[in-house]
């Protein structure tokens, strides 16, 4: 889940950021970043190998990373909270 706190703190320093996760791994990132207070931090599931995704595939994912650095932050992005424990 290093990835995912790579992102966060680029997000922190006012670098937009989207983590791209395997899709097994995409609810130990939710949990990971709810933990770290950015519950909604923007992020790409690809199929799991992501090695093995097809290039027919990638302009799909392509399109879904453009989206997600450019789209207006949302009032839960602009003010996260920590979830308590």
């Amino acid at each position: 889940m290093w990835g995912s706190h790579w992102t966060m703190a680029m997000e922190k320093r006012g670098i937009p950021g989207v983590f791209i996760v395997d899709e097994p791994f995409k609810a130990d990132v939710q949990i990971t970043c709810e933990k770290e207070g950015m519950s909604a931090l923007r992020r790409i599931v690809v199929p799991h190998p992501c090695g093995d995704v097809d290039d027919d595939q990638l302009p799909g994912f392509l399109d879904q990373l453009v989206d997600a650095l450019t789209r207006p932050l949302t009032s839960e992005e602009r003010h996260p909270v920590p979830k308590k424990a």
